[in-house]
């Protein structure tokens, strides 16, 4: 995929005159530095955020448990006049989240643990893209003469729609995560309200989940300051919630159709079969076999076919 997603850079620094192995170092050299260098720069404030909330932890809780005793009061009353099944359930709720609290801190810690092989991974993916971009064409060109020469424009077509949906598709995907991100933020920043920047960052990675998104940061902020007294904050928060989400479902069609080919139900539809067949990884695979699916199917299925009819 990072080979795919330089091509397109590597092939027009081809044309002034330089090697592809020069292009193809100089793209990969550049997409690293700002991948580096941006992430350096947003783990920076997403630290800054970090400690600022674990020094406000005990005041938040004490300012949260203030403000929502009555709350608190109504919900005891309601839970005294609920069936007992029902009240069981409601009991047990408690240590679940807990539990599930307790599996998350472990498996951040493990995640950190295994940061070393994390980064020898990498390192393997970044030489491994280089040598793709500069001898990609060299291999298909030898995998192409060892084919019959009928299928060779068909299955050249397929390889170029395949890798150029992929790259669309991520290209698509990076715009969208960073759209989101950078909307929080700014809103967030605006109201000058604290861990703007580690708000935002959950935000992009909501993003990644269908039909959730940024509202699973906007909704819990909202409501927040709404119950807190804080209504004019709140108003702000809710009218940027929905002008984020208005901007995010505006661009969202055209960058899927536009970068990766795919019409916006289809994807929907690939999405929801890979999550049910491969899970979480679902998100990613499901629109990937689905530009397979369909590069095969106008490349070489659909030609077939139709010269079988004739």
């Amino acid at each position: 995929m990072l080979a795919a997603l330089i091509d397109g850079p590597v092939n027009k620094l081809a044309t002034t005159g330089l090697s592809r192995g020069w292009s193809a170092a100089i793209c990969l050299f550049t997409f690293v530095l700002a991948a580096v260098g941006g992430t350096v720069l947003i783990l920076v404030k997403l630290l800054g955020d970090a400690n600022k909330l674990v020094s406000d932890l005990p005041a938040l809780g004490r300012t949260i448990q203030d403000n929502l005793a009555s709350w608190l009061a109504n919900i005891n009353q309601l839970h005294a006049e609920l069936p007992t099944p029902l009240a069981d359930s409601i009991r047990r709720l408690g240590p679940q989240v807990a539990s599930t609290l307790d599996a998350l801190l472990r498996g951040m810690l493990t995640a950190i643990a295994s940061l070393p092989a994390t980064l020898a991974g990498i390192t393997v993916v970044v030489i491994t893209a280089f040598f793709l971009a500069r001898d990609g064409r060299q291999l298909a060109d030898y995998v192409l003469n060892s084919l019959p020469e009928s299928w060779r424009k068909r299955i050249s077509k397929m390889n170029r729609d395949i890798f150029t949906g992929i790259a669309g598709f991520m290209r698509a995907q990076i715009i969208l995560v960073a759209l989101s991100s950078c909307l929080t933020t700014l809103a967030f920043v605006m109201f000058r309200l604290p861990y703007a920047w580690l708000l935002g960052a959950l935000a992009g990675l909501f993003d990644f989940l269908p039909f959730i998104g940024p509202s699973a940061v906007f909704i819990p902020v909202i409501l927040y300051h709404w119950l807190t007294g804080a209504l004019v904050v709140a108003a702000g928060l809710t009218t940027a919630w929905l002008f984020t989400l208005i901007i995010r479902q505006f661009y969202e069609p055209h960058l899927v159709k536009n970068q990766a080919g795919l019409h916006p139900v289809t994807s929907l539809v690939a999405i929801y079969v890979g999550i049910k067949v491969f899970g979480f990884m679902g998100l990613f695979v499901g629109p990937l076999c689905a530009l397979a699916s369909k590069a095969l199917w106008l490349s070489i299925l659909r030609p077939v076919w139709f010269e079988r009819i004739k």
